[in-house]
């Protein structure tokens, strides 16, 4: 891929990012459904940028990443990790990358697992009197 990327084709960045956000939906255990909802967005938007179609905004990323119970710059530092992995030849499916991705460090110290996002985004739906499916 050329340096810059024209306006319709994403960079390795955003592929990153999308990949990410796949990813950490999956792991989380948050239906996809509930998250595109959560975010304000359409089906027919979310699966054309995890397609590679169009690129995730920064509004996107931030919405995505708070349906999730998640900060926005714990997944753009996952997808900075993926594009470092992935030009190192690592495999991103190997047992340790997908433990890095699981888990976000924050400037305390402390580490917080997927699960513990997903039960946030939960009681959030719950206090707003939301329906959440698991």
């Amino acid at each position: 891929m050329s340096p810059r990327a024209t306006a319709g084709e994403p960079t390795d960045f955003s592929s990153a990012v999308a990949e990410t956000i796949d990813r950490q939906i999956g792991l989380s255990g948050i239906p996809v459904a509930h998250v595109i909802k959560e975010a304000g967005l359409s089906r027919n938007y979310y699966y054309k940028r995890i397609r590679g179609e169009g690129m995730f905004n920064t509004n996107d990323i931030d919405t995505i990443a708070r349906a999730l119970g998640m900060d926005p710059f714990d997944l753009i530092r996952m997808a900075l990790a993926e594009m470092s992995r992935k030009k190192q030849g690592a495999d991103i499916h190997d047992l340790d990358s997908r433990r890095a991705s699981v888990a976000g460090v924050y400037e305390d110290g402390e580490s917080r697992r997927q699960s513990d996002y997903a039960r946030a985004a939960k009681a959030r739906s719950k206090d707003r009197g939301e329906e959440y499916y698991d």
